[in-house]
């Protein structure tokens, strides 16, 4: 079920729990199914919204990335390119050696959002 039918059936619960206030019973029952709605509705926000950001030890197989992707998650894999042979070779002198000459556009993003980008020559 996706956040927002989440939302609007909670929001449907605790409609008609302030709707049917008459007996004591009921008020007992419909609090059990409010608080039962809330719990559910904040359940499921912290699922689509994770405040967390995962630490995977390893490279995740391909069904594991996409289930993280689907769900829009972040994670980050520690030491996942140590192997690789740019992090052995790659540092600033290499870097400048082989661009030197070279325009390179950078995007700024000061508020998290590429708003602007400026270019450099190296």
């Amino acid at each position: 079920m996706t956040f927002s039918l989440m939302l609007v059936s909670t929001l449907a619960v605790i409609a008609n729990v302030v709707a049917d206030t008459s007996h004591d019973e009921q008020e007992e029952e419909s609090g059990a199914q409010m608080d039962k709605a809330i719990a559910s509705l904040i359940s499921t926000y912290h699922e689509v919204n994770a405040a967390v950001v995962d630490e995977l030890r390893e490279e995740p197989s391909p069904l594991e990335f996409m289930r993280y992707v689907a769900r829009n998650r972040p994670f980050v894999v520690r030491k996942a390119a140590a192997y690789w042979k740019a992090t052995e070779r790659w540092d600033a002198r290499y870097l400048l050696d082989k661009m030197e000459g070279e325009e390179v556009r950078v995007a700024v993003t000061p508020h998290g959002c590429v708003d602007s980008t400026s270019t450099s020559t190296l």
